[in-house]
């Protein structure tokens, strides 16, 4: 899946099924990064600043089942020296697999979450359940987060055209303007809407 091929720009990130492959018999980000690149990268769209960021830690065994939620020291640092240069006016959007909420528990969940607090309206896009489900934070201070998990293109894991909770295997599409007149323009985006495998874009639930 590259431009090149597809005539798509590509931005991913990195979920617990990447930190294994064949290749290794413990996790690595090896086979991400040499086709994808980094794990944690940044850029701007419109009014909004996008950060794709890893969320995924591994315990180091061959296990691809074992691992946790949350952020390592170094992701931290990454993301204070990403933000430090970002307009506090800007809609954050936080990109990661495993949603925010999941990563409660993690001991640098409170400097994330700090960090994005900082920002006049902040989003975290999410995967890895399944399912569709909306949150919003309000923990430790600072601006609400709002959190949308989103369900899988894959429906339930290649098994039928749904996912866990009844949404069509599928994927959401973003539109992101300069103005924030709307609520979801506060976010970052113009519009949004659900698309679902092998459907129009009027196919909706």
């Amino acid at each position: 899946l590259n431009h090149a091929s597809t005539g798509v720009h590509f931005f991913p990130v990195i979920g617990n099924h990447d930190w294994y492959s064949g290749d290794n018999a413990v996790p690595s980000s090896e086979t991400f990064r040499k086709y994808f690149g980094p794990l944690n990268y940044s850029w701007n769209r419109g009014n909004a600043h996008i950060v794709c960021m890893n969320n995924v830690l591994p315990d180091g065994t061959a296990d691809a089942d074992n691992y946790s939620a949350g952020f390592s020291p170094e992701d931290v640092s990454w993301l204070e020296a990403d933000l430090a240069a970002v307009d506090r006016s800007a809609a954050l959007i936080f990109c990661t697999h495993i949603p925010l909420t999941t990563c409660r528990n993690d001991a640098n969940y409170a400097k994330v979450r700090t960090l994005l607090g900082q920002f006049s309206s902040v989003m975290n896009l999410a995967g890895h359940s399944h399912y569709s489900l909306y949150r919003f934070h309000t923990d430790h201070g600072g601006t609400m987060i709002r959190e949308i998990v989103h369900p899988a293109a894959c429906g339930s894991f290649w098994y039928n055209k749904l996912c866990s909770d009844g949404s069509p295997a599928g994927y959401s599409v973003y539109e992101f303007d300069e103005s924030k007149t709307s609520m979801m323009e506060k976010y970052g985006y113009s519009n949004m809407v659900y698309k679902s495998i092998g459907q129009p874009d009027t196919y909706q639930m």
